[in-house]
């Protein structure tokens, strides 16, 4: 693989006299994470009933064990894990809600573990009713995040009897990796807490290891030395930081976590989200080659596609991704009929292979094309992969070929996305009870935004009401209002620039940040569907006041947007 990066190297950089530089990939590490900002409403609103306080926190608790947050180092140095996250709304729900509220909760809930979530907060506020229920979690709980809730629960409550209990705590294995004062050290939440919980009640331990400094050579194996612990909540956060050193370092640490973790069920996640980590490291390890636009521009282009055709071919996927883009750019720089035709044509083999790796995925550079870039032949291929309806392409790779065909404008196939609709909001409400995906990530709503994009007015209509049924406006904003943006239809536009006109913000990541305007987020969406919109896209959506200005004053003063499909 290091001699076909080499020849690459060499091969164009002979042809266009390049530069050699570092080329950096941009990876989108979003994901679906609990903001415990918004727990703060709960303290400082003194109109919120305490029904209502309840309920929310109540909420959020479901959500978070149907779908747990993503494991994150918060800005503090320390981990932020599902059970973290619980625990602080439990302890949010016992000192904002009061007992007798709590109690009604309690015998209204019927899941067993909310339950047993509301008999921690009624136990930590003070309620000693429950003593003896929470009091077995110290040991039997299925879960850490019961035997920290328990503890912490019962250290303001302590009596003698749980002496034994609670020393017996000072052999857990619950551990977390923290960043202080410049080193990595690995702590014992529960342990700490049984620790306090005896300090309370006279019993003065000693001798308790609390906190173990790593100390390692390097800062990478401090990070990978916690792997050893077999802690699922752990081992996810910390193999996620390891994506960010690329090399063969990192890559021999999660090989051999993998290698150590066959056969042990409770890693699955981890597991998982080392595979993603080793496709990380090989993203960041691209060939070492840069070519600028202004090359691009003024090579040959058909020279080009047969220079980058073998290399689309290769067996590193980064190598495979880099060619891919070049074609990408150039198809931009020279829009050319046979040059964007070749490029699509390129790209949708590639979308139609079944279980393809590329990153990212195809369809998401195919949508930056339009219909007559797709030759007839491409648009064969599109047909023929919706009428097989092939199994093994996953639910991500069906998406992307039903998407793409709303932007080849396929009509022969507007009967056949017909078939694929679904009742979303009645999807939804089984997806509630089973954690099954949300609506807008299935292959109907995919074959609705198709059938709108080719100009269908009642999916149209379908797909805005949609957008305004969704109650969680974060939701609605990062992710539906860019594949509204995708139909490229009149009424489309129309009902993003609603947002553009809005004043309302996102919320805040930051105490001392304000939260992005929905604005700022219609900008980019716009830019890239209408026709001599005043301002160019931004990759990193810094727009300014003034140009929101301009944008809202220009689409108000428009007889009628020309708009790119």
């Amino acid at each position: 693989m290091k001699s076909n990066i080499f020849i690459m190297m060499l091969v164009i950089t002979l042809l266009f006299a390049c530069d050699l530089s570092i080329f950096a990939e941009s990876t989108d590490s979003s994901r679906d994470n609990f903001d415990l900002t918004r727990l703060r409403k709960f303290y400082d609103d003194k109109d919120m009933d305490s029904g209502t306080k309840m309920r929310q926190l109540v909420t959020y608790l479901k959500k978070e064990v149907s779908h747990p947050s993503q494991p994150r180092m918060g800005v503090g140095g320390g981990p932020i894990d599902t059970v973290y996250i619980q625990n602080v709304i439990i302890m949010v729900m016992a000192q904002t809600v009061p007992q007798e509220t709590l109690l009604k909760a309690l015998n209204k809930e019927t899941d067993k573990k909310i339950k047993d979530m509301i008999m921690l907060a009624l136990v930590s506020a003070g309620d000693q009713t429950f003593f003896n229920d929470v009091r077995p979690f110290l040991q039997s709980a299925y879960h850490n995040l019961f035997r920290l809730g328990a503890v912490r629960a019962l250290r303001d409550v302590s009596k003698k009897e749980l002496k034994p209990q609670l020393i017996a705590l000072q052999y857990d294995t619950y551990s977390r990796v923290v960043f202080r004062d410049g080193a990595y050290r690995k702590v014992y939440p529960i342990r700490k807490a049984a620790y306090e919980a005896l300090s309370r009640i006279g019993a003065k331990p000693k001798g308790w290891l609390l906190e173990l400094p790593l100390a390692v050579n390097t800062e990478i194996e401090a990070v990978a030395s916690i792997l050893d612990d077999e802690n699922p909540e752990q081992c996810v956060t910390i193999l996620q930081m390891l994506g960010d050193y690329p090399g063969p370092q990192a890559r021999t640490i999660v090989n051999r976590f993998l290698k150590d973790s066959v056969g042990k069920p409770h890693l699955v996640p981890a597991v998982k989200e080392a595979e993603k980590t080793l496709r990380k490291i090989e993203n960041k390890e691209h060939p070492r080659i840069k070519i600028s636009n202004t090359q691009l521009k003024a090579a040959d282009p058909q020279h080009v596609l047969s220079l980058l055709a073998p290399y689309e071919r290769d067996e590193s996927r980064a190598v495979r991704r880099l060619a891919h883009l070049y074609g990408v750019r150039l198809a931009g720089l020279q829009p050319r009929p046979e040059v964007r035709q070749e490029v699509t044509a390129r790209l949708v083999k590639v979308l139609v292979t079944p279980n393809s790796d590329l990153s990212p995925a195809p369809y998401k550079w195919l949508l930056s094309f339009t219909e007559k870039d797709f030759s007839n032949n491409t648009k064969a291929v599109i047909r023929q992969t919706l009428d097989k309806d092939n199994p093994n392409h996953g639910l991500i790779g069906i998406r992307g070929v039903v998407r793409i065909c709303g932007v080849a404008n396929i009509r022969e196939e507007l009967p056949h996305l017909k078939g694929l609709l679904i009742d979303e909001l009645a999807y939804q409400a089984k997806a509630d009870k089973t954690h099954n995906k949300k609506w807008y990530l299935t292959v109907g709503w995919a074959a609705r935004l198709a059938r709108a994009r080719m100009g269908i007015k009642e999916d149209i209509v379908r797909c805005i009401e949609l957008a305004e049924a969704e109650q969680d406006s974060t939701e609605r904003v990062l992710r539906i209002l860019p594949q509204i943006g995708y139909i490229r239809q009149p009424e489309a536009i129309k009902y993003l620039q609603k947002y553009l006109e809005s004043k309302k913000r996102l919320p805040s990541v930051k105490a001392t940040v304000l939260g992005e305007l929905y604005a700022s987020r219609v900008m980019h969406i716009l830019a890239e569907s209408l026709i001599s919109y005043p301002v160019k896209k931004k990759e990193a959506r810094n727009y300014t006041q003034e140009e929101i200005n301009l944008c809202r004053k220009w689409m108000s003063e428009q007889t009628k947007w020309v708009i790119i499909i």
